[in-house]
């Protein structure tokens, strides 16, 4: 938020702007259709049109659709690809020791928390062009590293037969055009295997690599010289090469080979399996995999059990046990694949040190692609230069991250490289986390009827690959703060498609997002219905403001404004701008910015119009919802609904005590009026910004929510702000005032409602509240005060564990006042450093981020990798606020 001294977006803009939104105002008013409303200014007010909910709202330029159509949008597997459609096209990676009893039993796929046994996060993720993940499998003795390279700007010419001349300085070659389609390019995958420990004896590796369509027609997948079956595989010294058509992507190639060191004796070749399965149903085909192979082990180790033993009975000398005369029996898949087979997997029997490349070649992208030599030459050409692209990409990737959040400068340690990665894996597995979602979903309304919601779709990050891969309303919010930073399209992107995720009738959007049978896989069946009536905290309005923020300070800059005092410099924002626009290509070629200024203004100016368009209205009708549903007894005081005597969950913070243990239409929740009064701002702030005029009706909502939370929850026992729990009934001697200090008592202060010039005095009363009234800890500030009666108790959640989210909002309230009160410049520091120190002690012992972090000891606990909100630990160390 800005601080009431700030001056207002109206007396900053120049006459240039002005145009800029007049503009901007015509074109809302033309795609948009004025109603009257009761609680907005009706001269203003937009309704929205009946097909938002389930369009697909892609609204960037085509060279961004092009690179966003595939990504690693799978965050529930380990490593996985996905094309972002409603019928999308998949691949995955599985792999278990091929020679152990109990291998196939520890068959790897699923994200999942089992860090004992399996650790993966990606090392280097910019959530467009490529990525790195290290895989360190302890149980199989087996280290992975998944290497993703989109092929964007390479240039090539490939003969049509190996007869034809290759002129490699031909005009045609140098000068070809790479043409953008949105149906998406080429891409590289690498699987690199390497020794976890040096053993004598090296294990024996089942790596297997699939594809699957989901769509019911027009598909196929078939292996280029194989019809049927192939008794004994594929050789693996020539290459595999798949053919397949989806009617989204159109026709394409896979080509895949192996290069191996220590080849694994009678299992050189490359082993197959396709089916047609139902398009539902093709997410499984791991489980089909761990079936078929577990089958065959079993028949395999019988028979040469029923073997030996008739030996025995003969008399032979077989020895004591069957395996002292005959190899262990490693299962392979069956080289059998059905003619309109949807799925399709590859399996290698390998040894490490070994590497498995997979390239996809797109015919919309490569329309001369015919013959086998041709797929042949175009995926040695991307082989060629993989590894120099990657580095080049890696390097790119350390130089925008630098220029974006400055740590060298900021962080504590004076080595800090330790440090800098940890913020570089936050960063990474924030957007590697990124998620495309489409299926139904069920909904709970008002007369306690559960519907099937027909299937929608949802672009989205996830909190938690492992435990929650799957989008979280609130927690959205605060991702969205950190990766508008980094790239500013894939924000503006995830923002909308969660405002088109809305219930348009009524301006409900649930809290959280568990769309078709994958996701409702990993939910327990009591969690998977949503309640129309429940909200979450909208830190989403939180996030559009801070975008529409930046884009204010870089116009400032550009045309020689004063800019308003922000913790992060318009240069700077300026510089993470020009990288967004132009992507990460940008660093390794050759663009001249003499004449950048205008056509930057241009193009964000188009994106934001853009964004504006989808998402200004949808905000209104949200913000409307909360107003109407959320609304306590009294006017202008607010109720989560769907309180149980143990838990808020509506509220983001569950188990976090409230006033009285049985819910009460009379309460008050001061953590829902903060929300209320940060949404009411942001409206009324970017209400100015569009329409070049503040909303009256704003602006008294405004003045009122901050007059009279001194009036409904101001707790004069302990001077500062409380839950109101309702009037005692009868003979109850309990108090109106909710008792806990915690999370809730800060809210007031986290989002600026209080009125610091009009009340002095209780800046000196939050700054105790944080520090005497034992939320302080050496770790960071916990849920709960540490001298509570509930503080640990029973599940714990928000009872007293920290939580990085809470603590990134203290920090930036703090930030904001720290130059009016020394104590409060004192807090900052300390707290800061406090939140650096637990993470960073704690990256270092398990490498890795956890959900929250013990108020006792500083340890890790819940969710890991927790690399959604706890991500913000990147923000804290670059102190962007």
């Amino acid at each position: 938020m800005i601080k009431q001294t700030t001056p207002s977006f109206t007396q900053l803009l120049s006459s240039y702007h002005i145009i800029f939104f007049l503009l901007l105002l015509f074109i809302i008013s033309t795609h948009c259709t004025l109603v009257m409303s009761n609680t907005v200014n009706s001269d203003d007010s937009i309704t929205i049109e009946q097909e938002c909910k389930y369009s697909e709202p892609i609204f960037q330029t085509q060279f961004y659709n092009h690179t966003m159509k595939w990504g690693t949008y799978r965050p529930q597997v380990i490593f996985g690809m996905k094309t972002r459609s409603p019928k999308p096209i998949l691949t995955g990676l599985m792999w278990h020791r091929a020679d152990t009893v109990d291998g196939i039993s520890k068959l790897r796929h699923d994200s999942n928390m089992d860090f004992n046994n399996v650790r993966y996060g990606w090392n280097r993720h910019d959530g467009q062009y490529f990525a790195m993940q290290n895989i360190r499998d302890f149980e199989n003795l087996i280290q992975l590293d998944t290497k993703l390279l989109k092929h964007v700007e390479e240039k090539t010419f490939i003969p049509a037969s190996e007869d034809d001349e290759v002129n490699t300085n031909s005009a045609e070659q140098q000068q070809g055009e790479y043409h953008f389609n949105e149906k998406g390019g080429d891409w590289t995958v690498r699987i690199i295997g390497k020794d976890l420990k040096q053993l004598k004896n090296k294990p024996v590796l089942s790596l297997c690599f699939y594809i699957a369509l989901e769509n019911e027609q027009d598909v196929s997948l078939r292996i280029s010289g194989v019809q049927g079956s192939k008794k004994h595989g594929l050789a693996s010294n020539t290459p595999i090469i798949i053919r397949g058509k989806n009617q989204d992507v159109g026709e394409f190639s896979i080509h895949v080979t192996a290069n191996e060191v220590n080849p694994v004796d009678d299992h050189n070749n490359f082993y197959f399996y396709g089916v047609k399965k139902n398009p539902g149903d093709v997410w499984k085909i791991h489980q089909d995999v761990k079936q078929m192979l577990s089958h065959q082990m079993m028949t395999s180790m019988n028979s040469i059990q029923e073997k030996f033993q008739e030996q025995q009975m003969k008399g032979q000398n077989v020895g004591t046990s069957p395996w002292d005369t005959t190899p262990f029996p490693i299962a392979t898949l069956p080289n059998t694949i059905d003619d309109d087979s949807n799925v399709l997997v590859i399996q290698k029997i390998v040894r490490s040190p070994f590497d498995l490349n997979v390239v996809f070649l797109s015919h919309e992208q490569h329309p001369d692609i015919f013959s086998n030599y041709q797929i042949k030459e175009h995926a040695l050409h991307h082989l060629h230069h993989f590894d120099a692209n990657i580095k080049k990409l890696k390097s790119c990737f350390e130089t925008k991250f630098e220029e974006t959040f400055h740590l060298k400068d900021k962080i504590f340690n004076s080595a800090g490289q330790d440090e800098k990665e940890m913020a570089m894996y936050a960063l990474s597995n924030l957007v590697g986390g990124i998620g495309y979602y489409y299926g139904d979903s069920y909904h709970q309304y008002g007369n306690g009827e559960i519907r099937t919601i027909p299937p929608y779709s949802l672009f989205t990050a996830c909190p938690c690959r492992s435990f929650f891969p799957r989008g979280f309303l609130w927690d959205e919010g605060f991702h969205s703060l950190l990766i508008q930073r980094w790239n500013k399209q894939i924000s503006k992107d995830i923002i909308t498609n969660w405002f088109h995720v809305m219930d348009k009738s009524t301006g409900w959007i649930p809290r959280e997002q568990i769309l078709g049978e994958e996701a409702r896989s990993r939910v327990p069946r009591e969690f998977q219905v949503q309640h129309d009536t429940h909200a979450n905290p909208p830190v989403l309005f939180l996030g559009v403001f801070e975008l529409l923020q930046q884009y204010y300070l870089a116009l400032q800059s550009l045309s020689g404004e004063e800019k308003p005092t922000t913790t992060t410099t318009t240069q700077d924002t300026l510089k993470t701008i020009e990288l967004d626009l132009h992507g990460t290509q940008h660093s390794f070629n050759n663009h001249d910015s003499s004449s950048g200024d205008k056509s930057l203004i241009s193009s964000e100016r188009e994106s934001m119009i853009s964004f504006l368009k989808q998402v200004y209205p949808l905000m209104k009708k949200n913000y409307e919802w909360y107003l109407s549903t959320q609304a306590g007894s009294v006017p202008n005081t607010f109720r989560w609904r769907g309180r149980t005597p143990g838990h808020t969950l509506s509220s983001g913070l569950d188990d976090y005590p409230r006033g009285n243990t049985q819910p009460s239409s009379d309460e008050r929740h001061l953590d829902l009026y903060s929300w209320i009064y940060m949404m009411t701002d942001t409206m009324n702030r970017i209400h100015e910004m569009v329409f070049k005029k503040q909303d009256p009706i704003l602006v008294q909502r405004l003045e009122t929510l901050r007059a009279n939370i001194m009036t409904y929850h101001f707790n004069k026992d302990i001077h500062w702000f409380s839950d109101y729990a309702g009037k005692p009934v009868g003979n109850e001697t309990r108090p109106e005032f909710s008792p806990h200090i915690g999370y809730v008592s800060l809210f007031p202060f986290l989002l600026d409602v209080v009125n610091f010039e009009k009340h002095p005095t209780l800046l000196d009363h939050v700054l105790n509240t944080i520090i005497r009234e034992r939320l302080w800890t050496p770790f960071g500030l916990s849920s709960l005060s540490r001298t509570d009666p509930m503080f640990g108790t029973r599940e714990n959640y928000w009872r007293g564990p920290i939580w990085i989210n809470i603590n990134y909002l203290t920090l930036r309230a703090l930030n904001k006042c720290k130059d009016r009160s020394e104590k409060c410049h004192e807090v900052y520091t300390l707290l800061r450093k406090n939140i650096m120190s637990t993470l960073s002690n704690e990256w270092k012992r398990s490498r890795t981020i956890y959900e929250q972090y013990n108020a006792l000891n500083g340890n890790g606990q819940g969710a890991h990798p927790f690399t959604g909100w706890s991500s913000l630990i990147t923000l804290i160390m670059g102190e962007i606020y």
